[in-house]
């Protein structure tokens, strides 16, 4: 009775609001000239005293910041994710020991030219992620003490000549993420002290030479500008770190570089690269009167750029040169001469080139090489003794080559060869000896090869080898001899032709801890097939062709996981596990299995997954013994029948899953002993009722899955011992009444899902769930909402009553839902809304009413929805609105869906013909429909949880206003998203 007088009264303001809005305006612009100084207090973090950060401040030249601590030993300021229009000088001055100030995104535009004047021992400026486009001169005069100056992620476009002559202190200056594209030369002019300079991620596309010239810089950063050329010798001698990677560059002017450390030049476009002696013979002097350089440097990145060749003398002085990268070319050879003088290179990358012919000297040299790639080439052989001079190489990467012979003339003489990369080639054959006494090999890669087969002898004197791949190639056949390799402990040879294992045939392997044999087609095991391998603890034999399983692991009493999946199982032997004490994961989901096998012994097993077999009946002692068990997956199967104790003892269990079976009744006390069960999976049965009492004892269960079943009704006491439930499925049921008090002890209840039952009444079932946030009711035969059905429900985002036969929405049907983000009530029968009905509604972003009977709409309905940016008024029987009013209420821009409504005014016979209309002058473009293919999609998280109806030809029209105020509707295509529309959209 309150809420109709309270809407009653809401309505006459509305009206009192329209005859004297002139009123309110100028009340308002009084109050609009009046402001407030206000005082903020910034805090400290912990026992730092000399730190306070002021966070979330809206901060003005009128107000005042106080301190937790004393203003005397303040040494360092962060204004943080603040809005300030001006650095507060005045403010600031009283914390005379401040070194450090950071006024991070704080949308600042300008400096002013007093900004500073205090400060006289600040010692650190940062200004990153603001709007400051102008660094005039002045600004920064009085900071003769800066070290450190950030002016990173802002919208500077110039630096005037002098802004930073006084700095004489400073050591660091980030500009980086800005839009400047042209410094004068006098920039950093006398800055003596500077060290560093990052200038990336702006727009340079040129380097005066006198710009670094009187510097003693050390790291210079220009990378990711629109350099197209570059002269190194614009930078100082001092330079030691120089990056100049992601730009346009595609030469370079005076090669090497003498002083530069570490040169960073990928990801450029360079095919010329133009050396000192080149310059000189240019302009007819004599290369002997030119000083021959010595580069310090020691690292050069040169990936992806478009050198085809190494130019002659590129790399012919680079003798301290230690990593060097060359991946992502075009190169296609390499010769002798190419890397001759880099005697002290441990580092060298070729991968991804078009490399198919090397030089058998070409690393003749390199003898301090550690790490070689030539991964991703087009090498079809290599010769004989192309790695002779590597004594000292440790990792060869070889892979994705066309290599299509190894022999043991290639790696004779990488003795110190840890790591050996083969993977995806063509070798077809591994001869007698082709890897032998390489005593530090610890990984060795071969996948994806054509071998067909192993000699015996292939590999000899491994005694570090850890890690042997073998998957993905043709290898039929396996014996013992052919694995001499004691000290491998992970063997894969998933993905081979191997149909028959032998007693014993990795007896040798004895350290072996993980080995992988999918994909092989094996049809049968002997007892004695893993015999030796007592240390093995993951075997998985998935994807095979096995049909029965004996005693065929007793020799693997360390095996902790066992993957049988998806082969022929029909039979499993009742001591098949008897020996697996360690066990703690069983695959066993795609056989034929006709019956939960004996799995007394698997004591220690926490995951059983009995998946997609054709279990009929789960009886009593099924699992006895399986005390640790913790998820059980019996999903997929043909279950009709369980016993009242199949799960007794279980009482670790925290999901069960029970999908897709046959069963039509559940046993009253099968799930007593689960009291520690989270998870309950019961979908796509053939249940028609529940037991009252079926849950009583799932006192730790947050998810409940009943639907796709026959339920035609819910127990009231179903639900009264599940306080910890947080989301519950009954969806696709019969379900066509809920019982007074269902839902009373969810308090935790989070997602409930009743979509596609029959419900026709919706009462205050719900009032006790103060923390739902998504209710589905869609596809249901409501046709009476209750006027508090949803009046508690404070935390709901997500309301789905789509798809049923309601007649009207009661006035307060939607009151204190201060939450809600998405309203969904189309394809129902309303007629009319009231005003009022949504003004508590301020959460709101979607609503959607299409397809309903609606006649007439009031534009002031929607006017509470504060945050509303997609509405959809579709397929109703409206003959006139005007959507620009909707737009003015809210005061910005909205997305309105509106076709298949019979308009009659000539304002939406436009909007509903056109792609642009301006709402003054009625200018009309063009038409267009869109059509939208939406789908209805569930899950258990609120942002998947729905979707709309498929197929469905509709016109969307955007309601923004211009510059000068004008509405403007634009039909486009039906975004729904949160989207902010502050400008007109272009057609």
């Amino acid at each position: 009775m309150i809420s109709s007088w309270y809407k009653t009264f809401k309505q006459i303001l509305h009206f009192m609001e329209q005859e004297a809005i002139w009123c309110y305006i100028f009340i308002f612009a009084i109050f609009a000239r009046i402001s407030y100084a206000k005082t903020f207090t910034c805090i400290t973090n912990g026992d730092n005293q000399e730190t306070i950060y002021c966070n979330n401040i809206t901060f003005t030249e009128t107000d005042n910041i106080t301190a937790q601590t004393e203003e005397a030993n303040v040494k360092e300021i962060r204004f943080i994710n603040s809005n300030i229009e001006h650095i507060p000088k005045k403010i600031l001055q009283r914390f005379n020991k401040l070194e450090k100030l950071y006024v991070t995104d704080a949308e600042i535009t300008t400096i002013h030219e007093d900004a500073f004047s205090t400060f006289n021992g600040l010692k650190e400026l940062r200004l990153q992620n603001n709007c400051i486009k102008l660094i005039e001169n002045k600004t920064l005069d009085q900071l003769e003490t800066l070290e450190v100056l950030d002016l990173s992620e802002n919208c500077v476009e110039r630096i005037e000549e002098g802004a930073f002559r006084n700095l004489k202190n400073l050591q660091r200056i980030l500009l980086y993420d800005n839009d400047i594209d042209n410094l004068h030369p006098e920039t950093f002019f006398e800055l003596n002290a500077l060290k560093n300079i990052d200038l990336s991620d702006n727009s340079i596309s040129f380097i005066h030479s006198l710009l670094f010239s009187n510097l003693k810089v050390r790291n210079v950063s220009l990378s990711s500008n629109s350099l197209s050329t570059i002269d190194l010798l614009a930078f100082p001698m001092t330079v030691e770190i120089l990056s100049l990677q992601n730009n346009n560059l595609t030469s370079i002017i005076n090669w090497p570089p003498t002083h530069v450390v570490d040169l960073d030049l990928s990801n450029n476009f360079i095919s010329n690269v133009r050396g000192v002696k080149e310059i000189f013979s240019i302009f007819n002097i004599l290369s002997t009167n030119v000083t021959e350089p010595h580069p310090r440097t020691q690292s050069l990145k040169f990936d992806n750029n478009r050198l085809s060749e190494i130019p002659e003398d590129f790399l012919a002085y680079f003798t301290e040169l230690r990593v060097l990268h060359l991946s992502n070319n075009l190169l296609v050879s390499l010769t002798d001469a190419d890397f001759a003088h880099l005697y002290s290179l441990t580092d060298l990358h070729l991968n991804y080139n078009k490399l198919h012919l090397i030089a058998e000297k070409a690393f003749v040299n390199l003898h301090m090489l550690t790490t070689l790639d030539m991964s991703s080439n087009d090498l079809r052989s290599l010769p004989d003794d192309i790695f002779m001079f590597l004594t000292n190489v440790q990792n060869i990467y070889l892979a994705d080559n066309q290599i299509n012979n190894i022999s043991s003339k290639h790696f004779k003489h990488t003795k110190a060869l840890t790591q050996l990369i083969l993977r995806n080639n063509k070798i077809a054959m591994l001869p007698r000896d082709t890897f032998t006494n390489l005593v530090f090999l610890q990984l060795l890669n071969l996948e994806g090869n054509n071998i067909k087969e192993l000699q015996v002898g292939w590999v000899r004197n491994l005694p570090s080898l850890t890690t042997l791949h073998l998957q993905k190639n043709s290898i039929k056949f396996i014996f013992k001899e052919q694995f001499n390799i004691p000290s491998i402990q992970y063997l894969d040879l998933a993905n081979n032709q191997l149909r028959i294992i032998g007693d014993g045939f990795l007896q040798f392997v004895v350290n072996l801890e993980t080995l992988d044999m999918n994909n092989n087609g094996i049809l049968n095991l002997s007892e004695a097939s893993f015999s030796g391998l007592s240390k093995l603890t993951y075997l998985s034999l998935k994807n095979n062709s096995l049909s029965t399983i004996g005693q065929h692991f007793e020799h693997t009493p360390s095996l902790s996981i066992l993957d049988l999946s998806h082969n022929s199982i029909s039979h499993i032997s009742d001591s098949a596990f008897i020996n697996l004490h360690s066990l703690t994961k069983v695959h066993l989901y795609g056989n034929a299995i006709g019956y939960a096998p004996n799995m007394t012994y698997l004591e220690n097993v926490a995951y059983l997954y009995l998946l997609n077999n054709s279990i009929e009946v789960i009886k009593s002692g099924s699992f006895e013994g399986m005390r640790k068990l913790e998820h059980l997956y019996l999903g997929g199967n043909k279950i009709r029948n369980i016993s009242s104790d199949a799960f007794n003892k279980l009482s670790l269990l925290v999901q069960l899953d029970l999908t897709q079976n046959l069963i039509e009744r559940i046993p009253d006390y099968v799930f007593d002993d689960l009291m520690l069960l989270q998870k309950l999976f019961l979908e796509a049965n053939r249940l028609t009722t529940l037991p009252p009492m079926i849950f009583n004892n799932l006192v730790s269960v947050v998810l409940i899955d009943v639907s796709r079943n026959f339920l035609r009704s819910i127990p009231g006491s179903l639900f009264q011992n599940t306080t910890s439930l947080s989301s519950l499925n009954l969806a696709d049921n019969l379900i066509d009444s809920i019982d007074p008090g269902t839902f009373n002890n969810l308090a935790n209840l989070r997602y409930l899902y009743l979509q596609n039952n029959h419900l026709r009444t919706i009462g205050d079932h719900f009032r006790d769930l103060q923390f739902l946030s998504v209710l589905q009711l869609s596809n249901n035969s409501v046709e009476l909402l209750s006027t508090n059905a949803f009046v508690l429900l404070r935390s709901l985002t997500w309301l789905l009553l789509n798809d049923n036969e309601i007649k009207a929405l009661p006035l307060t049907i939607f009151d204190n839902l201060a939450s809600l983000r998405y309203l969904n009530v189309t394809n129902n029968l309303i007629s009319s809304l009231e005003i009022g009905l949504f003004d508590d509604l301020h959460s709101v972003t979607h609503l959607y009413l299409g397809n309903n009977t609606l006649t007439k709409v009031d534009e002031h309905v929607f006017a509470g929805i504060e945050k509303l940016e997609v509405l959809d008024l579709s397929h109703n029987k409206l003959q006139c609105l005007n959507p620009c009013h909707i737009a003015q209420h809210l005061g910005r821009g909205i997305f309105v869906t509106h076709d298949g409504n019979p308009w009659e005014c000539i304002f939406m016979q436009n909007a509903e013909r056109t792609r642009h209309v301006d709402c003054d002058s009625y200018v009309i473009q063009k038409t267009q429909t869109t059509e939208s293919g939406k789908k209805f999609h569930f899950d258990y998280d609120y942002d998947t949880a729905v979707g709309n109806k498929t197929n469905i030809v509709e016109t969307t029209t955007s309601i923004v206003k211009n510059e000068s105020n004008k509405c403007v509707l634009t039909n486009v295509i039906l975004i729904v998203s949160f989207l902010k529309i502050n400008r007109i959209v272009e057609p």
